[in-house]
């Protein structure tokens, strides 16, 4: 489903039992307060890990974005900004 607003509002209205979707952004749109006003979102979900973690990565085609891109994400690691980021999503566990 193309919008994922619209798949969390059927499964907080019982008008689907499962949604397939990458968690971080299931937790990003429950966070959304146009869903908030439409919808429970304070509702127990479980989660099930059905597909396998998809190793994905940045291409570039020119070394000095790539360089600068990786300057970049190192210096939010080390100050801690990367795992701020990750925690705004919401998600307790980002391993699962």
């Amino acid at each position: 489903m193309a919008d994922q607003r619209a798949q969390l509002k059927q499964l907080f209205t019982g008008r689907a039992d499962v949604v397939v979707a990458d968690r971080y952004i299931f937790e990003w749109y429950r966070k959304d307060p146009s869903v908030a006003l439409q919808v429970n979102v304070e509702q127990e979900v479980t989660y099930h890990k059905i597909f396998s973690p998809g190793n994905f990565k940045a291409v570039f085609r020119d070394d000095v974005v790539c360089e600068a891109f990786n300057h970049g994400l190192k210096l939010l690691k080390e100050k801690g900004r990367y795992d701020e980021i990750i925690q705004s999503y919401g998600v307790n566990n980002p391993a699962f």
